[in-house]
């Protein structure tokens, strides 16, 4: 795990300086990426998908909610799942999941690769959408927002975190997960025990019975999730540079290579 580090410290104090609201939209892009992260390691093969998706899901329906805009439920599945891989793709995947699921749970770090790719996308993704509605790309005002506008948003998303290096975030998270084996199996085991008892107590799927924010103050993640909280916030050029990416994509500009050179972290 990150390790940790006793108060006061120069991370406690970069993000004491920062906005509230900035604070919390962090902290929310931090809390779903460590859970969604978690799941590859839930024990029951398609369960771990089924609150991945949840998850993802509600994660970017508050994001949208919280910038005031509106989503429908066919453009949320289209911006969580991507487009449709047809069925000849649909086949192989269902052919192959099974297999590939039940090797992963046998390889431990084949595991925690997954862990560090989906809580890695979870984080850009929300970081993202975030800047993607306060700079007006997803239209002005109140409302929903056009399939169009939403389609142009996702392929720009998808290009920045494929041409960005994303090392900074994935070498934090890679610490993360990696840190302690009892660890992060142990959080997953609490992840996947509290869907199964709200799932008992209630007519709720797998990923809906989860309480995010109950979950996220558990004595099994709020030390990960503050620790890796703390760790973000040093990254600020890496998020700067993020951040400078998307808005060349989103405008529609082609991928300049010389400009790693000027401190974007593009990769060759």
């Amino acid at each position: 795990m990150i390790e940790e580090k006793g108060a006061p410290t120069p991370e406690g104090a970069m993000i004491e300086a920062k906005a509230p609201e900035d604070r919390a939209q962090m902290r929310r892009a931090i809390v779903y990426s460590v859970l969604g992260g978690l799941c590859p390691l839930i024990p029951v093969p398609f369960v771990d998908d089924v609150v991945l998706t949840h998850l993802n899901r509600r994660y970017v329906r508050g994001i949208f909610r919280d910038g005031s805009r509106g989503i429908s439920d066919a453009q949320l599945k289209a911006l969580v799942d991507g487009p449709s891989k047809g069925a000849l793709g649909c086949l192989v995947n269902f052919v192959l999941y099974p297999i590939k699921k039940i090797f992963k749970k046998i390889f431990f770090f084949l595991s925690i690769k997954d862990c560090v790719d989906v809580a890695s996308r979870l984080f850009h993704q929300g970081v993202l959408l975030r800047q993607a509605i306060e700079g007006g790309h997803l239209g002005a005002g109140a409302g929903a927002v056009s399939d169009e506008a939403l389609e142009r948003v996702r392929e720009a998303m998808g290009a920045t975190m494929e041409e960005v290096d994303t090392r900074p975030i994935n070498q934090l998270l890679g610490r993360l997960f990696t840190g302690g084996r009892l660890w992060t199996r142990r959080a997953a085991r609490m992840v996947w025990g509290r869907v199964r008892e709200a799932r008992r107590s209630s007519e709720a799927s797998s990923g809906e019975a989860l309480d995010v924010s109950d979950v996220a103050e558990s004595a099994e993640l709020s030390k990960a999730v503050e620790a890796f909280e703390r760790a973000v916030w040093t990254e600020s050029d890496y998020l700067e540079a993020l951040a400078r990416h998307f808005e060349r994509k989103i405008a529609g500009g082609a991928r300049p290579d010389q400009e790693s050179s000027a401190g974007d972290p593009v990769e060759p």
